[in-house]
């Protein structure tokens, strides 16, 4: 059977063309940036990896799940939170404190230029002059509930201009760069936490964002961390300082075999400086 990778590689002459062509085309691509009166930015999990993340065929490529026969999308099933809720949270922890810790690369920046040029157009101001109309239009047909009213996360206040980023990534990094209304994310965030019992929430903050200085405590040499978060496992509660994340730390079998690539908790990056400027207000906090 054929790898699923091999439908995403170029055949031998394409690749060659591509690499022929690679200065001329993106000499064309730049001139196509430059002429466009709006800019859609479209990313998914490549556009992480210059931060130092790991990418989908990396990212549980470590000695726990290996031993485990576990994959990156058997991880990825919800039913974990159920059926081992100590896995469920080393994953998604572990992920959380990766991307808490890891800078955004310096693309963000030349994408965040690439906006502010675009929304010094006329293009800009009718989308937005649109927009208004059609939320006040929305706005009067829409009776707000106990559920919709003030509960947000966070504030998404203001309307994208001739620029807008949809991305597919759940590191949240896009908040380090663009504004809210700016940003539609495909798979959500790791930020942003929801109960998985309809009625702990009881109507009241169903869904909720992590607090700025919250870690998740995860034991490396298994990949689980306490599904309670009184336990005294968690090192002092919810803000305590999570073991064995660097891969200095680690045993060996989680390096072998990854040729220096990014995995969970074996990030490449350099520190994030301010995270998550762009995400204000809303529901900070444990719900």
């Amino acid at each position: 059977m054929a790898d699923w990778k091999d439908f995403w590689r170029p055949d031998p002459d394409v690749a060659e063309r591509l690499r022929r062509d690679f200065l001329s085309s993106c000499s064309s691509a730049a001139a196509a940036l430059h002429a466009a009166d709006v800019l859609l930015l479209i990313t998914g999990a490549g556009f992480s990896a210059d931060s130092g993340l790991a990418v989908y065929d990396d990212v549980a490529n470590v000695g726990a799940y290996r031993r485990r026969g576990l994959t990156y999308q058997d991880l990825c099933v919800p039913g974990w939170i159920e059926d081992e809720p100590e896995l469920f949270y080393g994953f998604w922890g572990q992920c959380f404190n990766d991307y808490r810790d890891s800078g955004p690369h310096g693309g963000y920046g030349i994408a965040a230029g690439w906006r502010d040029d675009k929304n010094s157009g006329t293009a800009a101001k009718e989308i937005r002059r649109k927009l208004a109309v059609e939320e006040v239009r929305r706005n009067e047909t829409n009776v707000p509930t106990a559920l919709t009213a003030g509960k947000e996360p966070y504030e998404g206040a203001g309307h994208a201009g001739a620029f807008f980023h949809f991305t597919s990534n759940v590191d949240a990094h896009s908040f380090d760069a663009f504004e809210a209304h700016e940003i539609r994310e495909c798979h959500g965030n790791v930020e942003l936490w929801q109960c998985s019992r309809y009625q702990c929430g009881g109507g009241r903050g169903q869904i909720w964002r992590a607090p700025l200085d919250h870690r998740f405590v995860v034991d490396t040499e298994t990949m689980t961390a306490p599904e309670d978060p009184e336990d005294p496992g968690w090192a002092g509660g919810r803000n305590g300082t999570p073991t064995n994340t660097t891969a200095e730390g680690n045993d060996q079998e989680t390096e072998g075999g990854d040729g220096g690539r990014a995995s969970i908790g074996h990030t490449r990056g350099t520190p994030r400086g301010e995270p998550l400027r762009f995400m204000r207000g809303g529901t900070n906090g444990w719900a």
